[in-house]
Formats: C-alpha cells, sequence, structure tokens
C-alpha cells in the first residue's frame, strides 16, 4: 500500500524531517510521488520519493499532504500521483475503491480523465460535498 505523511500546526515544519519521512516511506511506494503545500501547491512525479524530493526544493509552510503511491489500479504515470485538487479538495489516499466505477457517472469519467480511485473520491466529495 501507499505511503502517506503530513503535517498540520501554528509553526512551520522541519523540511528535514519531511525528507526523513518521505525516506522512510519510499518501500510503501516507489511508483509516484507527490506533495501539496499551500506556498507551492500540488507537485508530483512518477520518480521515487528520494529523487523526487531532492530535484524539488520543498519550502516551509504550516501545512504539508506527502505521498509514495504504490498502484494498485490505473497507470503509473503522473496525472496518476497524489495529492489530488479538484476544485477546493485537495487530497491523498492509501487504500482501495473496488466500485469506484459504479458510484461515478460515467460521462463524468471520461470528461475529467478520472481513471483511478481515488482521483474518483476526491472528486465525488467535491461536487457533492
Amino acid at each position: 500500500m501507499c505511503g502517506l505523511l503530513g503535517f498540520s500546526g501554528t509553526k512551520n515544519y522541519d523540511i528535514d524531517k519531511i525528507k526523513i519521512l518521505f525516506m522512510y516511506n519510499e518501500e510503501r511506494g516507489s511508483d509516484s510521488t507527490g506533495f501539496y503545500n499551500p506556498e507551492q501547491g500540488v507537485q508530483k512525479s512518477v520518480n521515487r520519493s528520494s529523487t523526487f524530493i531532492y530535484k524539488n526544493k520543498i519550502k516551509k509552510s504550516n501545512l504539508f499532504i506527502g505521498h509514495c503511491r504504490k498502484s494498485s489500479m490505473g497507470l503509473i504515470k503522473e496525472s496518476n500521483a497524489h495529492p489530488f485538487e479538484i476544485d477546493n479538495i485537495i487530497g491523498a489516499h492509501n487504500g482501495q475503491i473496488k466500485n469506484y466505477l459504479d458510484i461515478l457517472p460515467y460521462e463524468e469519467r471520461n470528461y475529467y480523465n478520472i481513471d483511478i480511485d481515488s482521483q474518483a473520491l476526491f472528486y465525488l466529495l467535491s461536487k457533492y460535498k
């Protein structure tokens, strides 16, 4: 399964600790890596986290969502990396929603190019609150 890491607080996180957390989570998912913080928005790559975090200078902030993906469905490509940003929702997911195609209207799946369960989850949360 995937690896998740994050921080939320009144002070900024320690960037070195975020990097260490990414390194520990790499074994949980090496198919792609991504993060979100308010300073940089969503950043994604199909690189392993050890490569990705050193290519991307992580800026200090008081909020951070990180994800190391182990693909259980869908192709390994940057658009399938987490976190997802859909309207005002930003999220990362660890798990599998086997019936996501059944709960997602077909027309919308094609229009928004949704082809993995996690992306469908955040799309539905955004649309239906």
